[in-house]
């Protein structure tokens, strides 16, 4: 599966795909938790900015014959992950990476939840 969505043919070679597979990595790494809490204390509005990376570590090995690769997830967001509750929007991880603009990736996870709808559901923050 991992070979269909970063585009691996037949004829690509080892190091190639050991290649794709690390900038796949990479974009991967570079994801991150924002959670922003703001609530009132002693009559002053206060407010709780936290940014966690989601993934500590990545690990692509093609140097032997037991090629592997290792994602590592951050502790802190595990929860979140093993939480996941079944209403949430499902979409094709193929269908997501072939839209090449941050901003249109951002305005299809908005317009996802309407397809089959009709309307848009508020989404818990994490």
């Amino acid at each position: 599966m991992v070979k269909n969505q970063i585009g691996y043919k037949k004829h690509t070679s080892i190091y190639n795909f050991a290649k794709k597979l690390d900038e796949t990595f990479n974009y991967i790494g570079s994801l991150k938790l924002h959670k922003k809490t703001v609530y009132e204390e002693n009559g002053k509005t206060r407010v709780d900015i936290k940014r966690q990376v989601l993934f500590n570590s990545t690990e692509v090995n093609f140097s032997t014959d037991d090629y592997w690769c290792k994602i590592q997830m951050s502790e802190e967001c595990v929860k979140y992950f093993n939480n996941l509750k079944k209403n949430f929007t499902r979409f094709s991880v193929t269908e997501f990476f072939n839209i090449k603009s941050k901003n249109s990736r951002i305005v299809y996870l908005f317009i996802k939840p309407w397809r089959t709808v009709g309307k848009k559901k508020s989404h818990q923050k994490i």
